[in-house]
């Protein structure tokens, strides 16, 4: 159980400090929430608009591990 909690400490400290990760993150969320509160959005829809700020989650996520991945190869290369 403690080694889970040490896991999940350091995961929020990653987090926190890499802004470009937390924004990532944070990002989807925020359009959802920009999607529901300031636009006129039919009930049967809003189910369709948190699943595509899903897939944008999704779609950050990879790239931005893609990103990471090349970078490191080009730093081992120098």
């Amino acid at each position: 159980m403690m080694r889970i909690k040490a896991l999940i400490w350091l995961r929020t400290n990653i987090i926190w400090s890499n802004k470009n990760m937390l924004l990532l993150i944070a990002m989807p969320f925020m359009m959802s929430i920009f999607y529901g509160k300031w636009m006129v959005i039919p009930e049967e829809q809003r189910l369709a608009i948190l699943l595509m700020c899903l897939a944008m989650s999704f779609a950050f996520a990879a790239g931005n591990m893609v990103v990471n991945f090349i970078a490191e190869e080009k730093e081992k290369k120098i």
